[in-house]
């Protein structure tokens, strides 16, 4: 193989799947070389995780309006209300992420990379970590 004039040291590659001169960079675990994760992952932080980032989602701070009105506050008390609201979600967003961030790094150790979505919901719905 010659690649701008220099010879490739390296023989092909019979049954890589990557045509000539094209090596693959990025590769999946193998079934045959899975790693056990340093610890279990926790059903309990996975779905408590999962809960405080579907919270996170939703816009809790567009009701501030309407809460203020319906108090009888001013329309400046709904503004902060609103950022207040936000606020608190979006704190309540980062410890559903290290959360359930620290039980998806422990679950995708053990897991070829494709697998991982759906090891995770059946994890999430079932409460089953063996599937």
């Amino acid at each position: 193989m010659e690649f701008l004039g220099m010879e490739s040291s390296r023989p092909l590659r019979p049954g890589s799947g990557s045509p000539p001169g094209i090596l693959p960079t990025l590769r999946c675990v193998s079934v045959e070389r899975l790693i056990e994760p340093d610890r279990p992952v926790s059903v309990t932080r996975l779905r408590v995780g999962a809960v405080l980032l579907l919270i996170w989602f939703i816009p809790f701070w567009a009701l501030a309006p309407w809460i203020a009105k319906t108090l009888g506050w001013s329309v400046h008390a709904g503004v902060r209300l609103g950022i207040v609201m936000s606020i608190c979600q979006t704190l309540i967003g980062i410890v559903g992420a290290v959360t359930a961030g620290k039980e998806a790094t422990a679950l995708v150790k053990g897991t070829p990379f494709k697998k991982v979505p759906a090891r995770a919901w059946h994890i999430i719905w079932t409460g089953n970590i063996e599937q």
